[in-house]
């Protein structure tokens, strides 16, 4: 490294664990020990500077040395590093989909104190920036020389800067019309939505609006139809639209890059076709729920961003009073709901945070809960909500291993 750690007063700026006084030597271990030196040296700097998506007064700080490690990195470091410094820069990132950042929003979350926001506390709106300064050098691991795990981490990492990257969706484009290998496509294609969001020109989508009927691979389409309901929204043409639904409707079994985090809500591309339809606008939003509720009755295996999407959907307003009654649903409300309560991808805390006060607590909430669940479905089957945790991005389990299909 041309800078040298110990240039940082680390024994004064606090880290997950204490004082970050053994940053440093872990620094110059991931920048010039063995792999196996490498590897634990990334790791110590996950668990300190990264702790469970936090960000700490020493996380901004290792960001240029981190920069100047991966011009240098080789297989597999590169595209850890580039995972960690977009996880300095997003956190846990569940913000981050359907629309992106809008970092004037974001900044205006923070000063309110709503959350979550992606400015948590200084040292994360610190690290973003310092990601963000450099985060052109992202696009150079997009070349079909690198390896393919770095170019998907690239094409990932990409998206999270948007607003800065966006005079790049050219780019973006060119590689995806020359790509070859259908899983980095998925990457590129949903890239280029996000910075076609976010560019000041409309960008050409012509190639997109073809792919979605004529390329052969089908996550592709919906890849293709995803990108461009994030573009035009309420303007997305018929045809994408309709491939969403589709494939919603059908519960189709996409192929993923990735399986876990990492990725595009961690690899369930039909959970974040669901996340798009309320992008579409009021006048699809009787479709939309019907779909969603179609997709849950056919799935083995769901993540939260189906259930949520439709109960968003359903219930867009709070009621004044700030709950609701079995009284105050309307008929799609009621046949959506039911057929959610039916199914075992729905969790209490979806439903009871609708109808119940936070005052109403324990076995009284649980009680009333399976009370309201048998005036909606008509149903006096006891129904338990699987109490399966929340990990990583979005809204999404690890439901490859906890869930397994049959």
């Amino acid at each position: 490294m041309n800078r040298d750690p110990n240039s940082i007063d680390w024994k004064n700026l606090k880290q997950g664990y204490g004082y970050a006084k053994e940053v440093p030597s872990q620094l110059a271990m991931l920048a010039e020990g063995s792999p196996e030196q490498q590897e634990e040296a990334l790791f110590s700097l996950w668990e300190s500077l990264y702790h469970q998506g936090s960000r700490f007064e020493a996380s901004p700080f290792a960001v240029p040395f981190l920069w100047e490690i991966l011009a240098t990195a080789d297989v597999p470091l590169q595209h850890q590093l580039i995972d960690f410094l977009q996880g300095l820069a997003v956190g846990l990132g569940e913000e981050f989909l359907p629309r992106g950042y809008d970092l004037e929003l974001e900044k205006q979350r923070t000063e309110s104190g709503e959350w979550p926001c992606l400015f948590e506390n200084e040292p994360a709106r610190d690290c973003y920036l310092a990601v963000q300064e450099k985060s052109e050098t992202f696009i150079e691991f997009l070349d079909p020389s690198v390896h393919p795990e770095t170019r998907l981490s690239a094409s990932f990492a990409i998206p999270h800067f948007a607003e800065h990257l966006a005079r790049f969706q050219g780019d973006i484009s060119r590689h995806a019309l020359r790509e070859t290998d259908f899983m980095q496509l998925q990457g590129l294609v949903l890239c280029f939505g996000m910075l076609g969001r976010h560019a000041q020109e409309t960008p050409d989508t012509a190639w997109l609006v073809d792919w979605v009927t004529t390329h052969s691979c089908p996550t592709i389409q919906v890849c293709a139809s995803i990108a461009l309901a994030t573009i035009y929204e309420s303007g997305t043409p018929d045809v994408a639209r309709n491939k969403l639904f589709t494939a919603l409707a059908q519960a189709w079994d996409l192929a993923t890059a990735r399986p876990g985090g990492n990725w595009w809500n961690e690899g369930d591309l039909l959970g974040y076709a669901a996340t798009v339809l309320p992008m579409l606008g009021e006048k699809y939003r009787v479709e939309s729920t019907f779909v969603l509720s179609e997709a849950l009755e056919k799935l083995d295996v769901c993540t939260f961003a189906i259930p949520e999407t439709l109960l968003d959907l359903l219930f867009p307003a709070s009621r004044p009073d700030g709950t609701w009654k079995v009284t105050d649903l309307d008929g799609l409300q009621r046949n959506c709901l039911a057929r959610l309560l039916r199914t075992r991808h729905w969790r209490s805390w979806m439903i009871d945070s609708l109808f119940f006060s936070a005052e109403l607590i324990g076995d009284e909430r649980q009680a009333a809960l399976q009370q309201l669940i048998q005036e909606i479905t008509g149903e006096n089957e006891d129904r338990e909500s699987n109490p399966m945790g929340r990990i990583g991005n979005v809204s999404s389990w690890d439901f490859e291993t906890k869930w397994p299909k049959k």
